[in-house]
C-alpha cells in the first residue's frame, strides 16, 4: 500500500480493492452457495445489504485517507487500530451488550492509551496538522467498520456481507474517482487477492469465534511488526521512540491471555 501511494492515486487504489473484492467474492460464490455459507435469503436481506455497503463506503474512505498518509508514515496507518479498539470496545458494552474478561478490557485500555500518546509523542506528532486529523478521520472509519460488521454479519452472514462490502466500496470509489487508475493487472490481481483473503478468514472469525473487539483487538498485535519495519526500513521517528510504542503494544497484548 505504502509503494503504490507514490503511483495510484488513492481513489484509484480504492476502487481497485473494491473492484478485486466484488469479484473474488462472485467467483467463490458457487462454492460458498454449495457450502451453505451463502444462500438466496442471505444475498437479499436488506439490513445486511444496508450494512455492507456503508462499510463499503467507509472503506473507500479509509483507504483514500490512508494513501494520503501512508506516503510519509506507515507508523501512523498502523496505529489507527489500537485507538479505534477503545471506541471499538463501547460500542460493544453500550450498544450491544459484550460481555468482555477483565483481561480483555485492560488490554484494550492498554492500547488506547497507546495510540493516544502516539499521536501526541510519536512519529505523527511531526507531521503536518492535516495528517493528525486524517489520522482521526480513520480512526472514526474504523469504529464505523465494527459496528457495520456486528450489524451486517449477523443479518446476512459473513460471506454476503463481504460481497456487498465489495460492491459499496467500488461503487462509491468511482464515483469520487477522476482520474485514470494506471494500474496493471498484476498489481490489480496483488491487490485484489492481498485484501479479499484477509478479510474473507476476518469474517469468518467474527461470524463465530471472536468477539467484535477482540476481532479488531487482534488486528492491531500486527502494530510492533510495522513499527520496526517503518524505522528499519523507511526511517520514520527515532528508534527508541518506535521501540517504546512497539513494546507497549506488545504490553497491551498480555492481559488478553489472563481471564
Amino acid at each position: 500500500m505504502r509503494n503504490l501511494a507514490a503511483q495510484v492515486s488513492p481513489q484509484a487504489t480504492a476502487w481497485a480493492i473494491g473492484a478485486g473484492t466484488s469479484c473474488v467474492c462472485l467467483v467463490l460464490l458457487p462454492v460458498a452457495w454449495a457450502c451453505d455459507v451463502a444462500n438466496l435469503p442471505s444475498l437479499l436481506n436488506a439490513t445486511g445489504i444496508a450494512a455492507g455497503l456503508a462499510k463499503g463506503v467507509l472503506l473507500t474512505l479509509l483507504i483514500t485517507v490512508q494513501q494520503q498518509i501512508i506516503g510519509r508514515s506507515v507508523s501512523a496507518t498502523a496505529y489507527v487500530f489500537p485507538v479505534a479498539v477503545g471506541g471499538i470496545a463501547l460500542l460493544d458494552y453500550t450498544i450491544f451488550g459484550t460481555q468482555l474478561s477483565q483481561g480483555g478490557l485492560v488490554s484494550i485500555i492498554v492500547l488506547f492509551a497507546a495510540g493516544l500518546l502516539f499521536s501526541v509523542f510519536g512519529h505523527l506528532s511531526s507531521m503536518p496538522r492535516t495528517d493528525t486529523l486524517r489520522f482521526f478521520v480513520m480512526v472514526a472509519a474504523v469504529i464505523g467498520f465494527a459496528l457495520c460488521d456486528k450489524v451486517g454479519i449477523a443479518s446476512a452472514g459473513w460471506f454476503s456481507y463481504l460481497l456487498y462490502t465489495g460492491i459499496g466500496n467500488m461503487l462509491s470509489a468511482r464515483i469520487v474517482l477522476k482520474t485514470s487508475s494506471r494500474l496493471s493487472l498484476c498489481h490489480w490481481v496483488l491487490l485484489a487477492l492481498g485484501w479479499t483473503v484477509p478479510e474473507l478468514f476476518f469474517n469468518f472469525a467474527l461470524a463465530g469465534v471472536l468477539p467484535l473487539s477482540y476481532g479488531y483487538f487482534a488486528i492491531s498485535l500486527r502494530v510492533p511488526l510495522l513499527m520496526t519495519i517503518a524505522f528499519l526500513v523507511y526511517r520514520e521517528g527515532h528508534g527508541k521512540n518506535q521501540l517504546f510504542f512497539g513494546l507497549l503494544s506488545i504490553l497491551g497484548t498480555a492481559p488478553l491471555f489472563f481471564k
